[in-house]
């Protein structure tokens, strides 16, 4: 899936949630590839821009004004991603 872009999808789902529950969710949950995937791209833009969003000390990310904790779920599939 060339086009599939992780961190503009997560946003998207967190903007969404937001809007229909008044509040961002308290964790985005993804499969173990996604995972990954998004610590390669946050530590590409910590590399270049000297931050990012994703904290990996506490595994939280800084998004729409809001605190998320980053959590794998094994039972997902690569391009799933869940709010809680």
């Amino acid at each position: 899936m060339e086009d599939y872009d992780l961190i503009s999808l997560v946003h998207e789902r967190i903007f969404e949630y937001r809007s229909s529950h008044g509040h961002a969710p308290a964790a985005v949950l993804l499969s173990p590839t996604a995972f990954h995937w998004m610590r390669l791209i946050y530590e590409e833009e910590r590399q270049l821009l000297g931050h990012s969003a994703l904290n990996e000390n506490s595994w939280t990310l800084h998004i729409e004004g809001a605190e998320i904790t980053v959590r794998v779920d094994e039972m997902l599939g690569d391009f799933e991603i869940r709010l809680i």
